[in-house]
């Protein structure tokens, strides 16, 4: 019984870890820090504005995106770069024991 449970978490693990690897791999957290970055024609209209009237300039009165940050969020975000470098390791581990026999 402790074999099959043992297998089902290692199993749920690996594809966790296949998950998180392709989603990094695919840039998408690159894509969304890149969207989070830009400002919006509105923003940039605004901001050209600002400039012609000689009015104080600063990129936080422009950037209005919403920081949806929150303890769960880096929890999660914890826990899955946690379980990342624990396959990472055993992974590691079972190739070098494999290279060596």
């Amino acid at each position: 019984m402790n074999h099959k449970v043992f297998n089902m978490l290692l199993l749920i693990l690996f594809l966790v870890f296949i998950t998180i690897y392709f989603s990094s791999r695919s840039n998408l957290i690159d894509y969304q820090a890149k969207n989070r970055k830009e400002l919006t024609n509105d923003e940039i209209k605004e901001f050209e504005s600002d400039l012609k009237n000689n009015q104080t300039i600063d990129i936080k009165k422009y950037n209005k995106n919403p920081n949806y940050e929150n303890s769960l969020s880096r929890a999660s975000l914890s826990l899955s770069k946690g379980i990342s470098n624990s396959i990472n390791g055993i992974l590691n581990f079972m190739f070098k024991k494999l290279q060596n026999n």
